[in-house]
């Protein structure tokens, strides 16, 4: 079973009991969970914060993040033995799908900025979004 949307806001923290709720199912399906996974990974590293964010608190966000999400990928990797192979041959169509989605613009810049370690990915989805920004 896929998410196809999992990221901080659609996991409920609780005091007591469970430890956790992952909720906002409307787009769970079966699939590739390398696809899940890279989903993830475009969401987590082109999330932005609101624009009101203290700078403080922005230079600390953005200092952290990508160790906090190499930690979570490699936490998945060891429990589902999925590979970073994988996981990365999903980048692009994901993020791509992605820019199709109705985000805000400094989250959709922030998509083709990150994501990826692979540079290729990079140019073409700095081509993708070129494209359909023209269109608008």
């Amino acid at each position: 079973m896929c998410h196809g949307d999992f990221h901080p806001d659609n996991v409920m923290l609780s005091e007591g009991g469970d430890p956790y709720r992952v909720i906002d199912w409307m787009t769970g399906m079966a699939g590739d969970p390398a696809g899940d996974m890279a989903q993830s990974w475009v969401i987590l590293m082109s999330g932005t914060l609101p624009e009101d964010t203290e700078p403080a608190i922005r230079m600390g966000f953005e200092t952290v993040r990508e160790s906090l999400v190499e930690y979570y990928i490699h936490h998945y990797m060891q429990l589902s033995g999925i590979t970073r192979e994988a996981i990365e041959s999903w980048m692009l169509p994901v993020a791509a799908a992605r820019l199709d989605e109705d985000l805000p613009a400094q989250e959709r810049a922030a998509q083709v900025c990150s994501g990826t370690n692979s540079s290729v990915i990079k140019v073409e989805l700095h081509i993708i979004y070129t494209d359909t920004t023209m269109t608008e």
